[in-house]
């Protein structure tokens, strides 16, 4: 039973205070109450809570992983380097011509007409292909060599690398998240202890990229439904995208050090596997220095590098945007590749520079 006592506090019977006792009595009584009952947590609920979470996040990443190669293009092209490897790896016959870098070189490269081109000029058999994933630089590439192309019995005879900037050294910005979901073993981390991985945030995002699709993806859905949403989506955030990324790439010159410890692994990797590197510097609008170091170091360690920076051919209506080639100009850039290379895939390896 209950009694009802000044104040309107409600006290058990038998435990209201006598009439006119001070308000502190008052309260210091029903504080004294409250106190006394027991606080009970339902631990059960908490812990079936922290399961269905769980399990939401395990069947979400689940999907992404199942579903992500629809994503994009750029993901499908990432998901289908490993096939890219195991036909290169079927060919034991020939020149195996691979064409290694990002969205420059995928713009500038017909794979067909120089393959074609190439069997004409050399009368033998040429298999040229391209593996240049979206905003990709030298980390990304050695991890894609180290851990698809290295091992195959037949390694490409030729890799050729086009790159622009400072895209070659240790300096250049790396996508930790990037190299941990889609590129690189978490061993690969050590290798690459003289890129940006040496910082701690960047080292913490390489594990989340390898452990969570999700995580790696996150700009891709965020873009699929945007895109779905807001009419001309992809085609502002393409544009903006390219707007920030040119300053970015163009830091490099010649007042800067930059080290190359990265590259110089790569170039002993490919040698030893019996491959030539053939290093190409790639046209843009407005021309770019690059390093005296770098230079030095191709030299030192012979390995074959073509300026295509600036080719007469190349004029500013064959580029679709400031950095990438059109249809037109892939023609025409094709065309002069195959004139410049052609003599290194007879197999005179030498260094050449314009």
């Amino acid at each position: 039973m209950y009694e009802q006592a000044s104040l309107g506090l409600i006290y058990p019977a038998g435990k209201a205070p006598l009439s006119g006792a001070p308000v502190d009595n008052l309260n210091e009584s029903k504080n004294s109450y409250f106190m006394n009952i027991p606080i009970v947590t339902n631990n059960r609920h908490e812990a079936r809570v922290l399961i269905g979470l769980f399990i939401i996040m395990l069947l979400v990443e689940t999907g992404i992983r199942l579903f992500e190669h629809h994503l994009s293009g750029n993901i499908n092209h990432i998901f289908s380097i490993p096939s890219i490897a195991r036909e290169i790896n079927q060919i034991n016959k020939g020149s195996r011509v691979l064409f290694l870098g990002n969205s420059l070189t995928n713009n500038a490269i017909d794979t067909q007409l120089i393959a074609s081109a190439l069997e004409n000029s050399l009368n033998d058999s040429v298999h040229s292909t391209k593996i240049t994933p979206d905003g990709t630089a030298l980390s990304d590439w050695y991890c894609i060599y180290q851990n698809q192309l290295q091992p195959l019995e037949n390694p490409p005879t030729h890799i050729v690398i086009g790159f622009a900037w400072a895209q070659l050294s240790d300096q250049y910005p790396v996508n930790a998240t990037r190299l941990g979901g889609f590129f690189c073993d978490t061993a690969d981390a050590v290798e690459l202890s003289e890129t940006g991985l040496t910082k701690h945030q960047q080292f913490l995002r390489f594990l989340a990229g390898s452990m969570s699709h999700v995580y790696v993806n996150r700009e891709a859905i965020r873009n699929r439904i945007l895109s779905k949403l807001i009419p001309a989506y992809q085609q502002v955030t393409q544009s903006i995208n390219k707007e920030d990324a040119e300053p970015q790439d163009k830091e490099a010159n010649n007042s800067k050090l930059y080290s190359y410890h990265i590259l110089s692994r790569f170039i002993e990797s490919v040698k030893k596997s019996g491959s030539q590197a053939i290093f190409m510097a790639m046209p843009v609008t407005k021309n770019y220095d690059l390093d005296d170091n770098l230079l030095q170091l191709m030299q030192q360690m012979n390995v074959t590098f073509i300026d295509m920076r600036s080719t007469p051919e190349i004029s500013d209506n064959m580029f679709k945007d400031s950095i990438h080639l059109n249809k037109k100009g892939r023609s025409q850039f094709s065309k002069n590749l195959v004139e410049e290379i052609t003599p290194y895939i007879k197999g005179q390896f030498v260094v050449k520079q314009r």
